[in-house]
């Protein structure tokens, strides 16, 4: 039946400790942030079609380097040149900006993000929460999203985001989630009959979703016939590893992509302890510490060799273990740019009720571990990507993917690398390498300009001077008005509410 409802610890403390500074220093960039030397109004660089960076430092990401002095010209939302200042023209009625000591790269991608429904309840409230949220993205200098449980609302947003009407990153979705008889999520679809699947998928594929996103309750049966059901139409399979499956069942039958190391954080855990609570529960969250070097080298190995890619999302574990730092994310000035529902939602305890006291430790326990798997994951090629979870309750929309990153370094991957999983992996991820991602002719014109260099320390992505989406120049100072903007129209209550 189908039914569809309406390195060591104390590095890790170190990248949780970096998280609150860099949010200081993005809030004291928008809040008070000086407008660039020798820009123009803000208004006329954002609707310029037409730029060119000059004197800039870039950073392509195709392989690790790093290229001075360059000059990039960006009209109809493409990049149409790239060079050496002396050897790029700057033709007349284009729009300058001065890059020097300034750098420029790909702009950043969240593939892993909760985004509210435009449409429901069909409210200028509602939508008005939604804008909210994807300029968020934006401002943050994220520019592409992975929606990961999507439903009709968000296929209507993703195509205004794409025609201009509503200015946010450029969206993916995945299928509502897919779970079993009894789902952990009241909006989820229900897949309880094999015999079922193929009519599912063959209906989302239909309605125009990018991926198809497994839950953990799937059986056996209906896993492998959703699986078959998905490669017979060429559409992929990300999420959850389903408690029936395990992690060797989801590699060898072809998952694309795990989300939270789901599937690894119950490798060997006895059935009965994934039936209490959900899940949610130290026993299966200490298996980290029972799992033996051996195992893991051959999870990676075999990882690898399905070409099986992994968004772990640090940061949601982080944020929900750590009392003190979900406390003194609400004394950030940035918190004033949400409107009052998503505060609401952010500082909710809903997790804290879902993952008792003992589960959480364990969690937080499990990080060594868990860095251990992503660097032996790194060094043997596995594909990677930055995701945060964002809007569970406590992630700010769009400041998270910098905080993922800096677990990425705190675990011992270069700055490269995690920025990579940012910009080029999900790209290659998506398919869509011969347009985003990287820095070079005639790809999309998806930028963000920073203040110094990311690639000599991650937390530099914080100072940034603007973003460029599809084209359009959009300087910390128009930023700014726009953020402005849309908190002058919240209710006029703006009290910080305390974390319960």
């Amino acid at each position: 039946m189908v039914s569809i409802a309406a390195r060591a610890p104390i590095a890790f403390r170190a990248a949780g400790a970096c998280a609150l500074t860099g949010w200081a220093v993005m809030a004291a960039t928008l809040c008070h942030g000086a407008s660039p030397a020798g820009s123009t109004s803000s208004q006329a660089l954002a609707s310029a079609s037409a730029l060119a960076f000059i004197g800039v430092t870039v950073l392509p990401m195709d392989r690790e380097r790093e290229l001075p002095d360059q000059t990039v010209l960006v009209n109809d939302g493409r990049i149409v040149a790239a060079g050496p200042r002396a050897q790029v023209a700057v033709p007349r009625g284009t729009v300058r900006i001065d890059g020097r000591r300034l750098y420029l790269l790909p702009g950043l991608a969240d593939m892993h993000a909760h985004l509210s429904e435009y449409l429901t309840g069909t409210s200028e409230d509602k939508r008005a929460v939604v804008r909210a949220e994807l300029l968020l993205y934006v401002a943050t200098g994220v520019t592409l999203v992975r929606n990961m449980a999507g439903s009709p609302d968000h296929l209507d947003l993703r195509a205004r985001v794409a025609a201009g009407e509503i200015i946010g990153p450029r969206i993916f979705t995945t299928t509502p989630i897919i779970d079993g008889a009894n789902p952990v999520w009241p909006f989820a679809a229900k897949l309880t009959e094999a015999s079922q699947a193929d009519s599912l998928v063959e209906g989302f594929v239909r309605q125009g979703y990018d991926q198809v996103k497994v839950y953990n309750g799937l059986t056996l049966e209906a896993y492998a016939a959703l699986m078959d059901a998905a490669a017979k139409r060429g559409i992929r399979v990300v999420g959850h590893v389903p408690f029936a499956i395990g992690i060797d069942g989801a590699i060898a039958a072809g998952q694309y992509s795990i989300e939270h190391q789901r599937g690894y954080d119950f490798d060997g855990v006895r059935p009965q302890a994934l039936i209490l609570n959900g899940g949610r529960n130290a026993e299966r969250f200490s298996s980290w510490q029972r799992m033996s070097e051996e195992r893991m080298r051959d999870l990676v190995a075999r990882t690898v060799a399905a070409g099986t890619w992994n968004c772990p999302t640090f940061v949601v574990d982080d944020m929900m273990s750590d009392r003190e730092k979900r406390a003194a994310l609400l004394n950030q000035d940035l918190v004033r740019y949400l409107r009052p529902e998503t505060r609401a939602q952010i500082v909710s305890n809903e997790l804290d009720q879902m993952f008792p006291p003992e589960a959480s430790a364990a969690l937080r326990a499990s990080f060594p571990v868990r860095y251990r798997m992503l660097k032996l994951l790194s060094e043997a090629g596995a594909g990677l990507l930055i995701g945060t979870d964002s809007m569970v309750p406590y992630l700010l929309p769009g400041f998270t993917p910098i905080d993922e990153m800096q677990h990425f370094v705190a675990a011992g991957l270069s700055p490269f690398e995690a920025l990579r999983a940012a910009t080029r992996a999900p790209a290659s991820f998506l398919g869509i390498d011969a347009d985003g991602g990287t820095i070079a002719v005639g790809r999309r014109a998806d930028l963000l300009l920073v203040e110094a260099d990311p690639l000599a320390d991650i937390a530099n992505l914080w100072r940034q001077r603007g973003v460029v989406l599809a084209g359009r120049w959009l300087p910390r100072t128009e930023i700014r008005r726009m953020l402005d903007g849309l908190a002058a129209t919240y209710p006029r209550s703006q009290e910080k509410p305390s974390p319960r």
